[in-house]
């Protein structure tokens, strides 16, 4: 929740696996699946074979972001791991990488 907290763009499921150092999609399906239902996100028309969603506006994200920030780096996340955020996105705190 907190990658596409931090993303700005549409969130394609192939993408975000990769960013997080997933092996494969079936990590992910299944959250994307429990965000579109509570609302936080919905998908859009598939694009050249390409399923993308984009998140609807929520307090839920700004929360997400505020709490990642407050736990700062923790040992094993998959974003800290890997030195990685949303391509050309800012963390919470305001660094880009």
């Amino acid at each position: 929740m907190s990658w596409i907290a931090q993303s700005e763009d549409v969130i394609n499921p192939s993408d975000l696996a990769a960013d997080l150092g997933l092996p494969s999609l079936s990590a992910i399906q299944n959250p994307l699946r429990d965000l579109a239902e509570a609302g936080l996100i919905q998908r859009l028309p598939t694009t050249a074979g390409r399923t993308y969603y984009e998140k609807v506006d929520s307090s839920a994200w700004s929360f997400a972001e505020e709490l990642v920030a407050s736990l700062g780096p923790m040992e094993g996340d998959a974003l800290s791991a890997y030195g990685q955020t949303p391509a050309g996105h800012q963390m919470a705190n305001g660094d880009t990488q």
